[in-house]
């Protein structure tokens, strides 16, 4: 009877477990999963309370999009670039997309902006936030002039870059996968793109900061996952890039077919010098069997 008595009590508290929880809002309890899944893949970018980075990255608070899930989840899902404007500020920068977040985090992140970051109505059914996409192209912008962030040292940015000097918590060095300014393993890895002008895809330094932040690629999100970026590394890699986009036209062609161009005429010089000789040896050995 104890036993029995025991075991209804541990049902019991069980469904009360499981009523309290159903008894809370669908959209509060995916806002606890989207205030996780932002902290850690958004507010490097838009900032943990949602006002962005001036002239980067738009602002979440006050943006009526804001609310839209169907956009929010669009965005998320696929990415955004090209130039819009937000409360009469214009914005080019490249928001990848999140492929890899499951339908349940999107909903999660779509509850969390509508909970947290609310929208201004404007009226009418109108949006402060527009959209120009020039017939479905994309705008990209080249990096020319920016400026290298406070406190970040080009050098070492190059050395992090180059894999000279490695990245504080073991992760990859750039170069393995990418060139910038003719700067690579002979001349450039052809794994991933050529970075030179990376910053002009993020709006400048600080955007290409708040990415390295939470990397949203799928290979590098999975590679960088256990190893992050150190503040100062991001600081010190953007200050590169804006080395790197200034610089004239560093190509250094096909290191590897310049090496391998090199090899071949060696081995062809080699071949005409020993010719003499190995046709002496020759003779030899036929008078020897005659």
């Amino acid at each position: 009877m104890r036993r029995a008595h025991r075991v209804g009590m541990m049902i019991s508290a069980t469904g009360l477990v499981v009523g309290l929880l159903a008894a809370l809002p669908v959209g509060a309890q995916d806002a606890e999963v989207g205030e996780q899944i932002y902290v850690a893949a958004c507010s490097g970018c838009h900032k943990a309370d949602g006002t962005g980075i001036a002239g980067t990255f738009p602002p979440l608070v006050d943006n009526p999009r804001a609310l839209d899930a169907e956009y929010v989840s669009d965005v998320v899902r696929n990415g955004l670039s090209g130039p819009i404007t937000v409360d009469g500020v214009a914005y080019d920068a490249t928001m990848p997309a999140f492929a890899q977040l499951s339908d349940d985090e999107v909903a999660g992140i779509v509850a969390y902006l509508a909970t947290n970051f609310q929208g201004t109505s404007t009226g009418g059914g109108t949006t402060a936030t527009t959209i120009a996409t020039g017939g479905g192209t994309t705008a990209t912008t080249i990096a020319t002039d920016f400026d290298a962030p406070a406190g970040s040292d080009n050098e070492r940015g190059e050395d992090l870059f180059l894999g000279s000097t490695r990245f504080t918590n073991g992760g990859a060095a750039c170069a393995a996968c990418h060139t910038a300014g003719g700067r690579g393993n002979l001349g450039g890895s052809s794994l991933g793109p050529d970075l030179t002008n990376v910053l002009g895809s993020y709006g400048g330094p600080d955007g290409l900061v708040g990415v390295l932040a939470a990397p949203a690629f799928p290979v590098m999100g999975e590679a960088y996952a256990d190893k992050p970026l150190t503040e100062q590394e991001r600081l010190d890699l953007a200050a590169f890039f804006v080395t790197a986009s200034q610089e004239d036209d560093a190509d250094s062609g096909d290191a590897l077919l310049v090496l391998g161009l090199v090899g071949a005429g060696a081995l062809f010089g080699g071949m005409v010098l020993m010719r003499p000789f190995a046709g002496a040896g020759y003779s030899r050995r036929l008078r020897r069997n005659a």
